[in-house]
Parts: structure tokens; sequence; C-alpha cells
């Protein structure tokens, strides 16, 4: 199914809205560090360097840093505060879906149920970094 920058907003909009705290670092991840569901869920803290501003991607056998954007850092260490596991977006105190239902769930909540991050992962590889970055940006804050 085709992205269109308007859904990216879209979807980034209701992101902020929820009450999970791994939502919005999820989603910026998915467009902005091209990362899938199962990066997702493999990701450690440890894979996360908050004083370099980047993340480790382990893919299948390629391993690649991205950098962070300031609001992503700090959407990251708010999640950090309330996770008492070593993955990043595991399930845990209110946050008790997999991020896998939680992302189904904003999808669907956004009008949006027949996409899926791998939907907007395609249409992140797509975009040029500034145009990635100027809809992930003016849409995030």
């Amino acid at each position: 199914m085709t992205v269109s920058s308007e859904t990216v907003r879209t979807l980034l909009a209701r992101a902020r809205t929820s009450a999970d705290a791994r939502i919005t670092p999820a989603v910026s991840l998915i467009l902005s560090a091209f990362m899938s569901l199962k990066d997702l869920e493999r990701l450690t803290w440890f894979d996360v360097d908050f004083q370099a501003a980047s993340v480790v991607i382990r893919h299948r056998e390629e391993v690649r840093t991205a950098p962070m954007t300031e609001l992503l850092v700090r959407q990251l260490l708010a999640v950090k505060e309330v996770s008492e596991r070593s993955r990043v977006f595991a399930a845990c105190g209110a946050m008790t879906t997999s991020i896998g239902e939680a992302l189904r769930n904003l999808f669907s909540s956004a009008g949006l149920p027949e996409l899926s991050p791998a939907d907007f992962r395609q249409w992140s590889l797509e975009q040029t970094p500034a145009i990635r970055l100027a809809v992930i940006t003016a849409a995030s804050y």
C-alpha cells in the first residue's frame, strides 16, 4: 500500500496523543532509521547511545548505526524512565501490549487499519533525508 506524506503526518499526530510512551519513538525510528517491526522488538538499551545520539540496528546479518534527533533522544529517555526491561519496546508496567499490537492499535485509531509498519518503512526508504526530516519534525512538535 502506498503511503503519502500526509498519511505520515496523520500517523505522527495520532502517535503524539497515545498514552503509551513507546509509540512516538517507535514510529520515529520506523520513519527515520528504516527500522522494521522485528528491529524494534529486538532493540535493547545497550543499542541506544544517548551521548552520541545514535542507535545500533541489527537487521539479520547487517549491523548499522543511525543518528537520532534531539527529539527522539528525549522520547527514548521518557521510555527508559518507565521501562523495567532490557528491550526498549518491551511490554511493561502500564504498557501491557507488545509493540506490534500497540502499533496496530495506533494505525486503527488513526483510520489507517490497512497499513503496517512495513508500509511506513517503505515510505521512509523512498524519501530524501531532507523530506523525511521535514515531515517527521513538523508533525512531531
